[in-house]
């Protein structure tokens, strides 16, 4: 045999880390099975040499020469079957010494694998096996927990609902100064109430898309009855039990409230619109004291006032005697708020009895 593709079977060998013991070469690799340990190898004086124990019982010198004697007979035979077998296979020490180990005793049945009787290999045990960890068949069988995150948690419907306030203030401020319809109420309540039906449809649409993204409990589209925050709320809190995320929706709300309320006081138009009547009763009762203290007593009655600070409106001032004159009155900001400023009391409003 090729020295080069020699390869020393499998069988029991000193312990190469220096034990005092054998340990089982698979014909590979290195096992965890070991042996009782003997006394070291020896070689006998004995033709052809043999290998054997330190502690066998070795033959007297008569003994062996009687031996060798009887296999006289048989050593032409067997040196002949040995330059036949040389052709093939050139013994040296170490296959020798694996030949005779090979016959010790197996490994105990415990050690060996069901579908293969030979001992498991080195690299199988976590004490050998250097890329494993020993735990590593344990943490297969445990349970995978669902990952944490998700790429997608937030959808064009649910990002359509936190920025409501935005979309109603623009609308209205739209009908307010280009378009002129600041003053028909009925269009701007529908400004104000009609996303409501609006957010329930995209609420629903919503809560679809997070069932087909894998949610488990996606919050319900029924939640949107009780307005954009109520949803959001429970959106956030069923999502972020999934994913760890989800209450950016309602930062964006809180902050459009907030905006919102900043653009009444600085467009008060906003709120008149929506309470055209109870504004111009204030005009009115303004007007009224205003008169009072330069010492007229007349009565007034004003249309809906204006929208957009500076503007001004006419209303009609009755005096006792039954005559009435007009009164100019313009929409001023006061103390960050709106007042009611007379422009023209008219000719004989102040004077006339």
């Amino acid at each position: 045999m090729d020295d080069n593709n020699f390869g020393v079977p499998a069988g029991w060998y000193p312990d190469p880390l220096g034990l005092p013991q054998l340990r089982w070469w698979d014909a590979q690799a290195w096992t965890e099975h070991t042996s009782e340990a003997r006394a070291p190898i020896v070689v006998q004086p004995v033709v052809p040499t043999k290998l054997a124990f330190a502690d066998d019982e070795l033959p007297s010198r008569r003994e062996q020469r009687e031996r060798e004697r009887a296999e006289n007979s048989t050593l032409l035979d067997t040196q002949l079957e040995t330059e036949t077998d040389s052709d093939h296979e050139e013994l040296s020490a170490q296959p020798l010494l694996a030949m005779t180990l090979k016959e010790l005793e197996a490994p105990l049945a415990e050690s060996v694998e069901e579908a293969n009787p030979s001992p498991r290999r080195a690299t199988w045990h976590a004490n050998v096996q250097t890329g494993t960890p020993a735990l590593s068949a344990l943490a297969d069988e445990l349970p995978v927990e669902p990952a944490r995150s998700r790429t997608k948690t937030y959808t064009v419907a649910s990002w359509t609902i936190a920025l409501m306030p935005i979309l109603q203030l623009v609308t209205s401020a739209l009908l307010i100064t280009a378009a002129g319809y600041g003053h028909n109420v009925q269009l701007m309540l529908l400004v104000v109430f009609g996303p409501y039906v609006l957010v329930l449809g995209l609420a629903a649409y919503d809560s679809l898309r997070l069932h087909v993204w894998g949610y488990k409990k996606p919050a319900s589209a029924w939640w949107a009855l009780l307005t954009e925050p109520g949803y959001l709320i429970v959106r956030g809190i069923r999502t972020h039990r999934e994913t760890g995320k989800g209450f950016a929706p309602i930062a964006i709300f809180a902050s459009s409230i907030v905006l919102v309320l900043a653009s009444v006081v600085a467009v008060p138009g906003l709120i008149i619109s929506l309470l055209p009547a109870v504004f111009a009763s204030e005009v009115q009762s303004s007007v009224e004291a205003d008169a009072s203290a330069l010492g007229a007593k007349i009565r007034v009655s004003c249309p809906s006032p204006p929208l957009i600070i500076g503007e001004t409106f006419t209303c009609t001032a009755t005096k006792p005697s039954g005559d009435s004159d007009s009164i100019a009155v313009s929409l001023e900001r006061q103390n960050g708020w709106i007042n009611w400023r007379v422009e023209d009391w008219g000719v004989w409003v102040l004077t006339a009895k």
